[in-house]
């Protein structure tokens, strides 16, 4: 029950989803260039 505590605090980290976000934008222009 911890450890699911633990890995729920580190997706709240608002910095690892702006990451996940940029990553998209980079595939969708890579399908438009395509």
């Amino acid at each position: 029950f911890f450890f699911l505590k633990k890995k729920k605090k580190k997706k709240k980290k608002k910095k690892k989803k702006k990451k996940k976000k940029k990553k998209k934008k980079k595939k969708k222009e890579k399908k438009k260039k395509k």
